[in-house]
């Protein structure tokens, strides 16, 4: 709330499964940390972080055998970072960890052999009762003095920004904004200033975690072709897998200005740029997919024999920069497929134009639904492809489902969203799907199961004491003519 203007500025639907909360809204105010033990398990933590311009959480992390001791975001700008200090249920002991909101990913420090520590300590409560961390500074009470310490100053800080295991971004591709706009920013500037160079036609390697990317060559002497796949290598613990590989494209021996720009991302995923658009590939279980596509629509399944491939790729990534600043917290929606995909012959590339089954993962994805299930509805519907609108909805419902009943109300009003603004579209497009009756019918009566921890046994509000107990006489405030009203009809007195 602005105190100024005594309006709410922003609302966070918190999840039934926290109770007593702990808030911490970082130096800018655009991120806000959540933290509670879980109202099903006390010894249970949970830490989440929202977007105080979007609402979405950004982030979440359950600490098992953890209660809270500490939490605070501390560094500046850039370098800013949420710390936890959490005291190990049954014990003296205290272990701290630090999430970078900017990736997403939260790491370990103190004694989990890192080497990090921002305080020195002997895990007792003392070290930690005494120190603070105010934006950059670290404050300590030490023998009636007080001590003023910058963090950024700190030796075991500034080596802990330095090292890039930590840095890594782990968090969904559609929020990697930053490292995908700047990869396209540098690349649009190369060709602008006639920098690039034809890509070599032989299979290469391209290093990354946790996977590895090959682009494989297979020359067809018949054909005088190259067949051009992708394939992953994921790293784990246990073994090393390798995926299927892939149809990427396809050029002829005589083709000369053959550009493919690549780039692995932080997180994995791979990021290509071509003359007929930017993909990105990620791995699921066996498989590599197309995760993303976009291409200037104004050019979708149409050959550009007029221009260079230079010019096509330029033309399109200025299109996709200009589209990224009116998107700038998420990539820009992506292009809906073909139902029937076809090859596209430009310039004697002869692309796999799109993966066939990318709409199937669009529907089926909690995470891409979340981002753009509204977007892809009204491209749907302006295609009239209902077989597929219907299989979203359906999806999209499911996923409602799971999460209301496992008390994620923030994921589950973002999903639930996506139907209720599109109904009347829906509606208009065949009123015989009858999308609002099956929407009503199935979440009118939901009920959580972990309902009974959230409702206040004390409440005013009768309705909410009786939540999840059908009872006529307290679903609704009613006057007393109705209810004798209801007994009459009830019974069959007349």
């Amino acid at each position: 709330m602005d105190l100024v203007t005594r309006k709410f500025e922003a609302q966070y639907i918190l999840d039934w499964e926290l109770s007593q909360s702990t808030m911490q809204l970082n130096n800018d105010s655009t991120l806000l940390a959540v933290a509670a033990p879980s109202i099903e398990d006390y010894k249970t933590l949970l830490i989440y972080v929202y977007s105080s311009e979007s609402g979405m959480v950004v982030t979440k992390r359950t600490f098992k055998e953890y209660y809270l001791w500490r939490l605070s975001f501390i560094g500046l700008k850039e370098e800013e970072r949420l710390f936890f200090v959490g005291l190990v249920v049954d014990t003296e002991n205290f272990k701290a960890f630090v999430m970078n909101p900017l990736t997403h990913s939260l790491e370990k420090s103190s004694n989990e052999a890192t080497g990090f520590y921002l305080i020195q300590y002997d895990e007792s409560h003392r070290a930690f009762e005494s120190h603070d961390f105010i934006s950059d500074y670290i404050i300590n009470i030490k023998n009636n003095y007080l001590e003023i310490q910058k963090l950024s100053k700190e030796e075991n800080w500034t080596n802990y920004l330095q090292d890039k295991d930590y840095e890594r971004y782990v968090g969904t591709t559609f929020c990697n904004v930053k490292e995908i706009r700047e990869f396209i920013q540098e690349t649009l500037k190369k060709y602008k200033q006639g920098l690039m160079q034809n890509t070599s036609r032989r299979t290469k390697q391209y290093d990354g975690k946790p996977y590895t990317w090959f682009v494989i060559y297979e020359y067809s002497s018949y054909w005088e072709y190259y067949f051009i796949y992708l394939k992953a290598q994921v790293e784990s613990i246990e073994k090393t897998k390798e995926t299927n590989k892939k149809h990427l494209l396809g050029i002829y021996d005589t083709v000369k200005d053959y550009l493919l720009e690549i780039k692995v991302l932080e997180n994995g995923d791979l990021l290509l740029i071509l003359p007929s658009g930017i993909q990105i590939w990620t791995v699921d279980s066996e498989n590599v997919r197309l995760l993303y596509y976009w291409v200037d629509e104004s050019k979708l399944m149409k050959e550009i024999k007029e221009e260079s491939v230079k010019d096509s790729i330029i033309n399109n990534l200025d299109t996709f920069i200009d589209k990224l600043n009116l998107h700038s917290k998420i990539l820009p929606p992506p292009i809906l497929p073909p139902k029937d995909p076809t090859p596209w012959d430009d310039r004697n590339y002869r692309y796999n134009f799109i993966d066939n089954q990318i709409i199937d993962y669009w529907i089926k994805d909690e995470s891409i639904l979340k981002f753009y299930g509204k977007d892809i509805i009204f491209k749907l519907l302006q295609k009239d492809r209902t077989e597929e609108i219907m299989d979203l909805f359906n999806n999209c419902l499911h996923h409602c489902h799971e999460k209301f009943n496992s008390g994620d109300l923030s994921n589950f009003m973002f999903l639930i969203d996506i139907i209720t603004s599109t109904l009347v579209d829906l509606e208009s497009h065949n009123k015989n799907l009858r999308v609002t009756e099956k929407f009503l019918s199935e979440i009118n009566l939901l009920v959580p199961e972990t309902y009974k921890y959230a409702i206040n046994k004390n409440s005013l509000s009768l309705h909410l004491q009786h939540c999840g107990i059908y009872n006529y006489l307290h679903i609704v405030n009613t006057s007393l003519l109705d209810r004798l009203t209801f007994l009459i009809f009830e019974n069959g007195i007349f």
